[in-house]
């Protein structure tokens, strides 16, 4: 992800999300790398894009409950572990979700 925000052109986003991974991202070390690329593999199979399907794998073995995307291809996947949402879709699961706990 660090190698994917560099490429970002747009400065002010790229210092932003670097702040974000540096402060509110659990990393997954190094160690794990194996686990994660057999997942990745299963995942890029199915035609998820290679980047992509590292991101979504890094989610399943971190044992995301959600991964928030735009992106309509990542999407079509669909996750036995991890709930693949555009972020509309997330805000109103948590409106639904606060519903409840205000009833």
């Amino acid at each position: 992800m660090d190698y994917e925000n560099s490429r970002n052109p747009n400065p002010f986003r790229r210092d932003s999300i670097a702040d974000f991974f540096a402060n509110a991202v659990q990393h997954i070390g190094v160690e794990k790398n194996d686990e994660i690329q057999k997942l990745a593999e299963v995942i890029h199979s199915t035609g998820v894009k290679a980047a992509d399907s590292c991101h979504i794998a890094c989610a399943e073995y971190a044992k995301c409950d959600y991964f928030l995307t735009t992106d309509n291809r990542i999407l079509k996947y669909k996750s036995n572990k991890t709930i693949i949402l555009n972020p509309v879709q997330f805000i109103q699961i948590l409106s639904e979700e606060k519903t409840k706990w205000m009833m």
